[in-house]
């Protein structure tokens, strides 16, 4: 069974509708009124059937999208008769719904309960918003509080974690490291060693040699401008028992 004018209301997003009446006030009515008025209107793409349909509902254009003589009457109406002439076109679309509720008195759910009767069902609640939007662009009171359905606002993405470091070869030692673990070295001489050094000239040669490598490490370590190390430098690597 084919669907009639009788047993469906409009739709589209009341915004939408009202844009496209406003635009008509600033812009000479094209022959037709088509996707390419819709978008100077700003109205979105997926909003431009529901709002032709709103328009042919309201009689300010046909079905091929000509505007009709109320659309021209809107069009060239001054500001203090915009709203008295687009109340007269409101009211008589919806004059079925007017006979039955009195948007100036009834509230939200009794509007929903009149637009129930409509099809698709599945858009009652956008039939009423529409029709309580016109009414407030037309000036007629409505008593409920418009409720638009707006988009939630999108929530900031999470930055993403950052990964932990994988675990990998300990990082190299520094300076300060490297002089604690030579602090550490110690070199073993223990008292039978002396004495099995029984040539003296042999004793001495090592004394020197371990005396050339700590020197050796002092300086490497010393502070380059310190007096320590001037002091060392005057001291030299010659310096020990093997000048005596």
């Amino acid at each position: 069974m084919e669907t009639t004018t009788e047993d469906r209301r409009p739709y589209a997003p009341s915004a939408n509708v009202v844009a496209v009446l406003h635009r008509a006030r600033t812009r000479n009515l094209p022959p037709q009124i088509d996707d390419a008025f819709f978008n100077i209107a700003d109205v979105p793409k997926s909003a431009h059937g529901p709002v032709r349909e709103t328009l042919q509902f309201l009689g300010l254009i046909d079905s091929e999208g000509a505007p009709s003589a109320t659309f021209e009457k809107i069009s060239a109406a001054s500001d203090s008769e915009f709203q008295s002439t687009l109340e007269q076109v409101v009211r008589q679309a919806y004059a079925d719904d007017f006979a039955v509720v009195d948007p100036s008195r009834d509230s939200a759910d009794t509007l929903i309960n009149n637009f129930r009767r409509y099809k698709p069902r599945s858009v009652t609640d956008r039939m009423r918003m529409l029709f309580t939007g016109l009414c407030r662009e037309a000036g007629i009171p409505v008593a409920e509080q418009q409720k638009e359905r707006r988009a939630s606002p999108k929530r900031p993405r999470r930055a993403p974690r950052k990964p932990m470091p994988a675990a990998g070869p300990s990082a190299p030692a520094t300076s300060r490291d490297a002089v604690s673990q030579r602090e550490q070295i110690v070199v073993p001489i223990s008292h039978a060693d002396i004495v099995a050094l029984n040539d003296e000239a042999a004793f001495l040669k090592i004394w020197e040699s371990l005396g050339r490598l700590e020197w050796s490490r002092a300086m490497a370590d010393a502070p380059s401008k310190s007096p320590q190390t001037d002091e060392l430098k005057k001291l030299g690597p010659g310096t020990g028992a093997s000048e005596n």
